[in-house]
């Protein structure tokens, strides 16, 4: 569970009941930004009108096991009475955590012994830190014999509120938070200080912008991002801020099941310069939010990585369209969500007329095509080697699904490994452009995947189907080679699965940051078959690290920071005549790759030699 849970809190319960029928609804949000956990206060009156953050502790947060692996979370909150200040406890159920146990001693007669009913009690005590009271029952299946438990634990690790997996070790007699990548990274200081030290080409864009876009292109407008939590956020954001971004009505949505090791970093950072952060399962939340109170002059830029507003506003046919100037869209699948709305819309292949505002595409560009596969396939094959190192490329045989730019990359890349590789692609262009590679290509995605150790998916879209997983062997890998969660079909992993195991947790010493490899399912059958699931089918190279190589984030935040700022000098508060139709704008980062040379500019950055 994430820092920052937002809890859903009827505006009764915030006051207490010396003041409870005196309601006077708050109007200033109270948020400091550093607690562990916020409520979202639901006021009366009008559709319109702002729910109420509040900044809540945590007086004893317990785990009770629900499972062989599992817990269920719930928290006793001390919610400050919006009167009197008096603070008053409600019991919220939150989450759930993964439940690990070790070091179980054995009864009298030396037989092993289960820990049932465990339940661990968090307390923060004051002055002698927090601690774990850990309570269950000790039963020997030999002896059929029961014994009640109750012992006091340190606690330690990361705060108990963003604990995703708990270790339990019985012998040592601690509770160890082994799972919090979210806030177990800090970011380096120098970043904190001076965020464009790290990132020279997005320092570069920032002032080459304000040259020839005009001194702050982005004055006048909010901005509404989608993007990952990576430390490369932290310079893109400043340069927007520098270049006119209006804080109040910006806000970043982060994708709040990723790990992205810095996430927490990364938040706070926003926050602290007045940015505004939610999750992306708000998204449609905040659409009924804004929409119904626009003001007249309000104008919207997007930035996303994966289609979370363009085809929804689209699709609802939302007022808060007709205050976008337009959008940035960075990934395939993002596209292809816009593309999809368009067709079933009756719209041509631009969506020229069909839009409400232009929608430029950086998937069609030189740059995401031809510069970036290289680095982001290097990246999905080390992390995929990282996750499990009993994975001996040499000699494996390997199902590539989704021959686009990046599956033909990874093919390359595992090829020269010396993998075995069969590729599959319903394109018929990409299956002969991969034939003339001399690659082993499959009839179907099921036959490419049959008989294999590994199966990746480079897709963007579901590739990896109930058809393809039913034809697995025994003991075969899933990954999802994406920048989505969309690869897999985890549901019918799930729904098929008689039981399931973490792959990594106690093989290893956990490190701050570190993640367990994966899942395995154990799927019923004459035998049953065990399938492992690569970082629980999320995209490897958000597992944990950092997506891409430095220099290839650094170049890509630089593309979609200079199309979002090309975007708003045109079509912002001065309209220009050169401003960007209502369609799918393809040509339109190439454009600006040729008028600032953006390449050239990467090579002297990064690969001055090969300019020699």
């Amino acid at each position: 569970m994430a820092s920052g849970v937002t809890v859903e809190v009827p505006l009764r319960d915030l006051l207490c009941d010396k003041c409870r029928g005196e309601l006077q609804p708050v109007e200033e949000p109270m948020n400091t930004g550093t607690d562990l956990f916020e409520a979202r206060i639901k006021l009366p009156g009008e559709p319109g009108e702002k729910p109420v953050v509040v900044p809540l502790d945590a007086r004893e947060i317990c785990y009770e096991q629900v499972g062989p692996n599992s817990a269920r979370v719930t928290a006793i909150l001390a919610l400050p009475c919006s009167s009197c200040g008096a603070a008053h406890d409600v019991s919220q159920q939150l989450d759930a955590s993964e439940l690990f146990v070790r070091n179980l001693r054995k009864c009298r007669l030396r037989h092993p012994q289960e820990l049932r009913d465990l339940k661990i009690q968090w307390r923060d005590n004051t002055g002698g830190g927090p601690s774990a009271e850990v309570s269950g029952t000790l039963y020997c299946p030999a002896c059929d014999s029961a014994e009640p438990t109750r012992e006091t634990f340190a606690f330690e690790g990361a705060s108990p509120a963003r604990a995703r997996i708990l270790d339990v070790d019985l012998g040592a007699k601690a509770v160890h938070v082994v799972d919090a990548p979210a806030d177990a990274v800090p970011l380096p200081r120098a970043l904190a200080a001076e965020p464009f030290a790290q990132f020279p080409m997005l320092r570069w864009a920032c002032s080459v912008l304000k040259r020839k876009a005009g001194e702050k292109p982005f004055q006048g407008l909010r901005g509404i991002f989608v993007l990952h939590f990576l430390m490369n956020l932290i310079p893109f954001a400043e340069a927007c801020l520098a270049l006119g971004l209006e804080p109040e009505g910006s806000v970043f949505f982060f994708k709040s099941k990723y790990q992205y090791p810095h996430r927490q970093g990364v938040l706070e950072w926003l926050r602290g310069r007045g940015l505004a952060v939610r999750p992306v399962e708000e998204v449609r939340e905040y659409v009924d939010e804004v929409q119904n109170d626009l003001p007249a002059d309000a104008r919207f830029v997007i930035v996303e990585d994966g289609g979370y507003f363009t085809p929804l506003l689209h699709q609802l046919g939302s007022p808060l369209a007709d205050h976008v100037i337009g959008a940035v869209e960075q990934t395939t699948k993002g596209l292809h969500a816009t593309e999809d709305w368009g067709r079933s819309a009756g719209g041509r292949q631009d969506l020229d007329g069909l839009m409400r505002f232009p929608l430029i595409s950086i998937p069609d560009s030189r740059i995401k095509l031809k510069v970036e596969p290289p680095l982001i396939a290097l990246s999905i094959v080390n992390c995929i080697q990282a996750l499990d190192h009993s994975l001996s490329l040499p000699g494996m045989r390997v199902g590539l699904i989704g021959l686009g730019t990046i599956g033909m990359e990874v093919l390359k890349l595992l090829r020269a490994m010396g993998a075995v590789v069969t590729g599959f692609d319903p394109d018929a262009s990409r299956v002969t452009e991969a034939r003339m590679t001399g690659s082993e290509l499959g009839s179907t995605a099921a036959d490419a995947a049959r008989g294999r150790k590994l199966v990746i998916g480079c897709s963007g879209r579901r590739s990896i189907t109930a058809d393809v997983i039913a034809n697995l062997d025994h003991g075969a890998w899933l990954a999802s080679g994406s920048s989505d969660l969309v690869e897999i079909d985890r549901e019918y992993l799930e729904d098929q699965a008689a039981g399931s195991v973490r792959l990594g947790v106690g093989e290893r010493d956990w490190e701050l940051g570190r993640l367990w490899a994966g899942t395995r399912y154990i799927l019923s059958g004459k035998p049953n078959k065990e399938i492992n699931l690569m970082a629980d089918g999320f995209p490897v190279t958000f597992w944990g690290f950092a997506g891409m190589p430095h220099q290839g984030g650094d170049l890509i935040m630089t593309v979609i920071l200079m199309a979002a700022a090309e975007l708003a000098a045109r079509n912002g508060s001065h309209r220009r005549a050169d401003a960007y139709s209502n369609r799918i704008e393809r040509q339109a980062v190439d454009e600006l790759g040729r008028e600032y040379e953006i390449e050239a500019e990467y090579l002297r950055k990064y690969l001055p030699d090969a300019r020699a």
